[in-house]
């Protein structure tokens, strides 16, 4: 009962930071993202610490700033969390940078690369959390499933390959991957928090339903702009 509590309270938290009641009466139960720009609700520990998925080298980036802003004031006053929402902002915008340069076989990505695909997923994940009933444990995760188009399992490949996803091996899978059907994957907690997804894992969801889920909400944001 206290770990389905502890799950539901993140998820109550992301809904009340990112989301206010929608106003467009295409959700009746729904709400709609709210933009903020900043990242301090995954300030402090251990969320920062999550964020790094244990990578020293992310580690340094993300952490040296503010260990020198603290030596600064000589130890008299905690590191405040907008300052640590705009390194982590920085963090974001660097992997991201590095995703648009991961090309894919997709003709029409548009410059994107890798991106487009986990903005999809991302997408998606965040739209089962702020955009429908309450749901105390929402899909974070996708397992692929059979007869996913060739182009996503390339995308995967990639994805894994650079460390935007993240192998969730079941028990009595492998550690090491030779073939991603069938197997179960995560966004890594950086991305996690550019997409406004609790840092945890919780239940799957197929690839197929997630990327169809993800279209859905573009079509249902294209419908509301052709109104306006």
């Amino acid at each position: 009962m206290a770990r389905t509590l502890r799950k539901a309270r993140s998820v109550v938290v992301i809904r009340d930071y990112f989301s206010r009641p929608s106003k467009s009466g295409l959700l009746a139960d729904g709400l709609d993202s709210r933009p903020r720009k900043s990242f301090a609700l995954y300030s402090g520990i251990p969320s920062m610490l999550a964020l790094t998925e244990g990578n020293p080298r992310m580690l340094i980036n993300l952490l040296s700033p503010l260990i020198v802003e603290y030596r600064l004031s000589e130890g008299k006053r905690k590191v405040s969390e907008s300052k640590q929402a705009i390194e982590i902002q920085k963090s974001i915008r660097v992997m991201r940078s590095l995703l648009k340069t991961v090309p894919t076989k997709k003709k029409t990505d548009s410059g994107q690369g890798l991106l487009r695909f986990l903005d999809a997923v991302g997408s998606g994940l965040y739209h089962g959390i702020v955009a429908t009933k309450f749901n105390d444990q929402p899909p974070l995760s996708f397992r692929v499933d059979r007869g996913v188009h060739p182009e996503y399992l390339s995308a995967i490949g990639k994805a894994l390959n650079i460390g935007a996803l993240i192998y969730v091996p079941d028990h009595a899978s492998e550690d090491i991957l030779s073939n991603v059907v069938e197997k179960r994957f995560r966004l890594n907690y950086l991305l996690s928090a550019h997409y406004k997804l609790p840092l945890s894992l919780d239940r799957e969801i197929s690839l197929s339903a997630l990327l169809e889920r993800s279209q859905s909400r573009l079509q249902a944001q294209m419908d509301l702009s052709n109104e306006s």
